[in-house]
């Protein structure tokens, strides 16, 4: 196991009096310039159980001097004491307990910062073990907020919250995936559209949109000229079946759904299968009772020999008749 330093802060309500509490990680991926650690579930577990095994509180120092007085044998005073804790948004100190002295200094903004102490697995680079941790003014970790913020100081971490959560995200790596992800489509779309900008390449997006939905309305249009004209070619079709004799009546139904299903040519190709009736087969008959009622049988023999229709000629003497039965009489008195 590797011992690091890694030096960071997380934002708290403005003012100027140190903090009872600030978190030390948040979950997933913290990048330092001393490389990246990955708090997860897995990790703080262990975290916990390492320091339930130690049985101490931790201390916060000045400048990592519980490391250094070894070595240039200064002593090494805590300015804070705190208790390591899992919450909803990460990893925190709990319970902090500051000296007078280090209160002070952070009220007058002598310190800043802070720097956790830790063991990581150099595989999976997740925390194994908390140390104590110091104030420092020099931290690892970019882009960080102070431990005690001035009232007009931006506080950087918070907005980077505030964002991820507006995005729907967790950590600054997927952010700055994303952000990757959207340059890329943004190019893709300029490549596409042939744009060099975005009003342009909304503008050319935008009659690609309007050729689309015209496309759309002549394919719509189109379809129902066709619809029609096949309407029409089919009757006219059945029409002239009907009448030569190749198709009853009664079957036009039938040929109808034919064409619906398989299309007009299929109809005409059946059609042309088909063989016409006989001419005489396809005359009206006409009733010859009614032809005899009106001469005799005698009489349409004889018509029939001289080549004269018998219907007509009775059409003709009921013409006739109905004539000099409506002609006004004139009366001699």
């Amino acid at each position: 196991m590797a011992r690091i330093v890694v030096s960071l802060t997380l934002p708290l309500p403005d003012g100027t009096d140190a903090p009872s509490a600030f978190r030390i990680w948040p979950w997933g991926e913290t990048q330092t310039l001393k490389g990246r650690l990955v708090l997860d579930e897995r990790a703080a577990e262990t975290v916990m159980k390492a320091f339930g095994a130690h049985g101490i509180e931790l201390a916060i120092d000045y400048e990592h001097q519980t490391f250094a007085s070894e070595k240039n044998g200064a002593p090494a005073p805590a300015a804070g004491w705190f208790t390591p804790e899992v919450r909803e948004d990460g990893l925190w100190a709990g319970n902090v307990r500051w000296t007078d002295k280090a209160a002070a200094m952070l009220k007058a903004r002598e310190y800043r910062y802070f720097s956790p102490t830790v063991e990581l697995d150099a595989k999976t680079r997740r925390p194994v073990r908390l140390m104590p941790m110091a104030l420092t003014n020099w931290p690892a970790t970019q882009a960080i907020a102070p431990l005690v913020a001035r009232a007009d100081e931006p506080k950087r971490e918070t907005f980077m919250e505030e964002l991820l959560e507006a995005l729907g995200l967790k950590t600054t790596a997927e952010l700055l995936s994303a952000f990757k992800a959207m340059l890329a489509f943004e190019r893709d779309v300029f490549t596409f559209a042939g744009a060099k900008s975005t009003a342009e390449a909304f503008g050319i997006l935008n009659a690609y949109k309007t050729r689309a939905e015209l496309t759309e309305t002549l394919a719509d249009e189109l379809a129902t000229l066709k619809a029609s004209v096949a309407a029409g070619e089919t009757k006219t079709l059945l029409d002239e079946a009907v009448k030569d004799g190749r198709v009853e009546p009664a079957r036009r139904a039938e040929l109808e759904e034919l064409q619906a299903k398989h299309g007009t040519d299929a109809l005409r190709t059946m059609l042309r299968c088909l063989r016409k009736a006989p001419a005489e087969a396809r005359e009206p008959k006409k009733d010859p009772d009614a032809t005899i009622a009106a001469f005799g049988a005698e009489q349409v023999a004889l018509i029939k020999k001289i080549g004269a229709d018998p219907a007509a000629v009775a059409k003709h003497k009921a013409q006739t008749l109905a004539a000099r039965a409506n002609a006004p009489t004139s009366e001699e008195g």
